[in-house]
C-alpha cells in the first residue's frame, strides 16, 4: 500500500506543477510567483518524504489559490485545477504518524 501511495503522489505532483505553472502566466524570464514558490516548497518536502510540511504547504498553497482567484490572477476554472489537485495530493500522502500520549 506504501508503494501504491508513494507512487502515486509521485504521479500527482508534477500534474500539480504544471497546473500552478500554466496558471500563473510566468515566462521564464518573469519571477516565479508567489504559487510556484510555493509548490517547489510542497515538491522539496515530498522528496525527502516530509509529509507532515507537505501537508502543511499544501494548506497554504490552497490559500494562495483562493486568494490568486478572487485577485483575479488565475481564473476560476484554472483554481478550481489547483484546489481538485490539492485535493487528490493531499489523499495520496501517508497517513499521519500518530502523536504518543503522555503516560
Amino acid at each position: 500500500m506504501r508503494r501504491v501511495r508513494k507512487a502515486l503522489v509521485a504521479a500527482l505532483a508534477p500534474a500539480l506543477l504544471a497546473l500552478v505553472l500554466t496558471g500563473c502566466g510566468t515566462a521564464p524570464s518573469e519571477p516565479l510567483s508567489p504559487l510556484s514558490v510555493r509548490l517547489a516548497q510542497i515538491d522539496a518536502s515530498l522528496a525527502a518524504e516530509r509529509f507532515e510540511q507537505a501537508r502543511r504547504d499544501l494548506t497554504a498553497l490552497a490559500a494562495q489559490t483562493k486568494a490568486a482567484r478572487a485577485d483575479g490572477e488565475i481564473s476560476s476554472s484554472r483554481a478550481d485545477a489547483i484546489l481538485e489537485a490539492i485535493i487528490a495530493l493531499r489523499a495520496a500522502l501517508p497517513a499521519p504518524a500518530p502523536t504518543p500520549t503522555p503516560t
